[in-house]
């Protein structure tokens, strides 16, 4: 209700490649990871829920870029285009999604974001301010600008390498 509240809509839409290109197809996931999360999601997406995070702004295109699933599988982080923001989405015991935090991506035009190997931090890649943000994962999954912006010219994705 909050979210919906504040006149926005998520989509979910799973992304592993960039284009269509058979070189980008050949960059995607593979299987076993595709088919991890969805398994992940199941219940949440079996629950038919609908969480509002699309802001409806005359001439003005807004929408999701990205979601990444904490490790614990408890939060889901969400970047949402046009209203330069990341949205936080407590999941339940019960799979239900709900609304726990809505902070600006310190940037323009939030795209893609991760989440470091060790659990502790949450990057967005804010592609029209040519910069990284870097955000504190506080307990319970909300976060907390770090301060840090890391200059990249036009980020679009972040992927940490083992």
């Amino acid at each position: 209700d909050a979210l919906h509240d504040r006149g926005m809509k998520a989509i979910l839409r799973f992304a592993y490649s960039t284009g269509l290109s058979t070189a980008d197809r050949e960059k995607d996931a593979p299987q076993d990871i595709i088919l991890r999360h969805i398994q992940q999601l199941r219940p949440v997406l079996e629950k038919k829920q609908s969480i509002d995070l699309h802001r409806y702004e005359k001439g003005t295109k807004v929408m999701p870029s990205d979601i990444t699933i904490s490790g614990d599988g408890s939060t889901v982080y969400v970047s949402v285009r046009g209203t330069d923001e990341i949205a936080v989405l407590s999941i339940g015991e019960d799979s239900l999604l709900t609304p726990a935090q809505i902070v600006s991506s310190e940037g323009a035009n939030p795209r893609g974001i991760a989440i470091s190997p060790d659990g502790r931090f949450l990057l967005s890649a804010n592609l029209e301010s040519n910069a990284v943000a870097t955000f504190i994962i506080r307990d319970g999954g909300c976060i907390e600008f770090s301060g840090q912006k890391s200059p990249v010219h036009s980020p679009g994705n972040i992927l940490f390498l083992p």
